[in-house]
C-alpha cells in the first residue's frame, strides 16, 4: 500500500486549496513508493529494537477479534474490506505529485514510526 502521512496530504491540499493551479478531475496524493505489511513489520522491528511480527487470520478470525475488542460486528464487517482491498493491491498506486506540492519528499513510514516510537 502506499503508506501517506495525514499530516503530508493536509498539507498538500492546503497548497492546491490556496493556489492557482487548476487539477482537472480527483487529485491522488500518495507517497513515491508502496509498502507491504511485512515490509512495515521489518521496518518496525528494526526502529524498535523488538521483533515485530506480521500475524495473518483469516476474515472471520479478524471479525471476532475485532467484536472481542468492543467494535460491533457490523463495523467490523465494514473495516474488513479495507484490509482485503489492500491484499488485492487496490491501495498500491503510487507518484510524485505529493512532493511536488510540498517542495520536499513526503514522511515515509519509518519517519512515521520512529515519531511513534519516540512520543
Amino acid at each position: 500500500m502506499s503508506w501517506t502521512d495525514r499530516t503530508d496530504t493536509a498539507e498538500a491540499a492546503a497548497v492546491i486549496l490556496a493556489g492557482g493551479r487548476a487539477f482537472d478531475g480527483p487529485v491522488t496524493l500518495t507517497a513515491r513508493q508502496a509498502v507491504t505489511f511485512d515490509d512495515v513489520s521489518a521496518m518496525a522491528s528494526r526502529i524498535s529494537g523488538r521483533k515485530v511480527t506480521r500475524i495473518v487470520v483469516n476474515d472471520e478470525q479478524w471479525i471476532a477479534d475485532k467484536v472481542a475488542a468492543g467494535t460491533s460486528e457490523i463495523m467490523a464487517r465494514m473495516t474488513l474490506t479495507a484490509f482485503q482491498a489492500a491484499c488485492e493491491g487496490r491501495f498500491a498506486q503510487v507518484g510524485p505529485l505529493l512532493a511536488e506540492l510540498l517542495g520536499r519528499e513526503p514522511r515515509t513510514v519509518v519517519d512515521q514510526l520512529e515519531g511513534s516510537i519516540a512520543a
